[in-house]
């Protein structure tokens, strides 16, 4: 789906997100050197204490939008997301000193390009709205990914810290034989803003 959607994307002002680097941003630790290795020890414990309670659950992603930066996927239902994000915060905030959750609205989403210059609008609605058609994909949510995040020219770069698994008791949205059970994580807690 993001591959089909980027052939409509191939603007000189966009560059596209991978597929291996696709990813849904929960939060922000702080900055890489805020945090001490013991810092980032408990936050990871915490996270994975935590998260004990947390049932995997799945979402759907679909209904590109946009915004000036970037071009991404909406993901819904908010609650569950919203709700791992209430979690993976409770264990940052446990971390001390320099921790620096983001403030603001969350608008969970998975961008598949991102701004590298001025974008023109019209261009750039007009290849969206063209893209509203295509249904949304249920994936299944079964981790989280604490990662140490740069920003690069016009993207990300991650690099993987730890997984936190989604240890609670399954639904039946997620027993295995629905076929959206997975162990790909679908969203991330990062280190690191630079």
């Amino acid at each position: 789906m993001a591959r089909l959607c980027q052939e409509s994307l191939r603007f000189p002002y966009y560059d596209l997100v991978v597929a291996e680097e696709l990813h849904l941003t929960l939060d922000r630790i702080g900055d890489e050197d805020q945090l001490s290795p013991t810092q980032l020890s408990a936050i990871q414990e915490n996270a994975h204490a935590m998260c004990e309670q947390v049932a995997p659950f799945s979402v759907a992603i679909g209904s590109l939008t946009g915004t000036a930066g970037a071009v991404g996927f909406s993901v819904s239902p908010r609650e569950p997301i919203a709700a791992l994000r209430d979690v993976l915060r409770s264990a940052t905030l446990s971390g001390g000193e320099n921790v620096r959750p983001k403030e603001g609205a969350f608008h969970a989403h998975v961008a598949i390009a991102y701004a590298n210059a001025e974008v023109d609008p019209a261009a750039a609605i007009e290849a969206v709205v063209r893209l509203h058609s295509i249904p949304p994909v249920r994936v299944a949510v079964t981790q989280a990914q604490l990662v140490l995040l740069e920003r690069q020219r016009g993207s990300y770069a991650w690099q993987p810290i730890a997984p936190v698994r989604l240890r609670g008791a399954l639904g039946p949205e997620l027993r295995e034989d629905t076929g959206i059970y997975g162990d790909r994580p679908a969203h991330t807690s990062r280190v690191g803003d630079t």
